[in-house]
């Protein structure tokens, strides 16, 4: 891999900015959540890959056109590709009280898949050698995220981030003899991407009854893993309880339930929610549209 040229860097400078204020632009939607740590461990890929591409471009931009990269070039991409899949890994943690200690061992799987890179940087400069078994690993994680929020609103930003996190892994797994050449700047596109689409879906048309609406912002938040829970959490309740209301996939069926059953269910919904969610962010779901 060859240094860049002034203008391909700056264009790329010019993406990572973006990608950084965009993401900085989103904190705010998360901080009321347990998806707050997962903001963070992305806040931290993006960095890392925008950073290494800095450092990478500063290191070479004195050299000729054929010039080798940095001996730790390829070991810092390396660990700045892993990164990027720690933000997925972190959502399957997201609920309390155990999302915090949750946290140690997302830093654990970056760890673990660190030891290509770090025997690379000590052979000082070798080829990041990824045994197949890791890089399916690294595969099925990235995938893993797409799934998540294929089927919620925000499909197209789930597809854009996975984009993002095969440029950077694709090298290091079985896909690295049939992907066209890439190199980690071109991550911070799908990247940017991501971000927009996630703005532009932020406020779409929503349901007029509040605790429907509650339900659907939190499917489109946390996908498929942790909603499909919280359904069955809740059908399980009005099985019980004999409420007549179904809560599926695209809303909430209410039957012939009267205000009585209709306040306890709602009840029961915000005590399953606040596993994930502070106190603040249920009334400004509940708000009319």
């Amino acid at each position: 891999m060859q240094p860049l040229s002034t203008v391909a860097f700056s264009l790329q400078l010019v993406v990572f900015a973006l990608a950084l204020a965009m993401l900085l632009r989103g904190r705010t939607r998360v901080l009321e959540t347990t998806l707050a740590a997962a903001w963070t461990w992305s806040f931290a890929a993006v960095t890392a890959v925008g950073c290494i591409e800095i450092a990478v471009w500063l290191a070479t931009r004195d050299q000729g056109p054929l010039s080798p990269l940095p001996a730790w070039a390829a070991a810092a991409r390396y660990a700045a590709a892993v990164l990027a899949l720690c933000p997925t890994i972190a959502v399957l943690g997201a609920k309390r009280p155990q999302d915090r200690a949750w946290q140690w061992v997302v830093l654990s799987f970056w760890a673990i898949l660190l030891v290509p890179a770090a025997r690379s940087y000590l052979l000082l400069g070798g080829e990041i050698a990824v045994h197949a078994a890791q890089g399916t690993l690294m595969l099925v994680v990235a995938s893993m995220g797409a799934v998540n929020w294929f089927a919620t609103r925000f499909r197209w930003a789930a597809i854009a981030a996975c984009a993002a996190q095969l440029t950077l892994i694709a090298p290091y797994t079985p896909l690295a003899s049939v992907a066209l050449p890439a190199f980690p700047p071109n991550a911070l596109i799908p990247v940017l991407l991501a971000l927009v689409a996630r703005r532009l879906q932020e406020n779409p048309a929503r349901s007029a009854n509040s605790t429907e609406r509650l339900w659907l912002d939190f499917r489109d938040a946390f996908g498929l893993f942790w909603a499909v829970r919280v359904m069955a959490r809740l059908n399980a309740a009005s099985a019980q309880h004999g409420w007549p209301i179904t809560v599926t996939w695209r809303g909430i069926e209410f039957g012939d339930a009267d205000d009585r059953t209709l306040a306890a269910f709602a009840r029961s919904l915000r005590m399953l929610l606040r596993r994930f969610v502070a106190d603040d962010w249920l009334p400004e779901r509940t708000q009319s549209p």
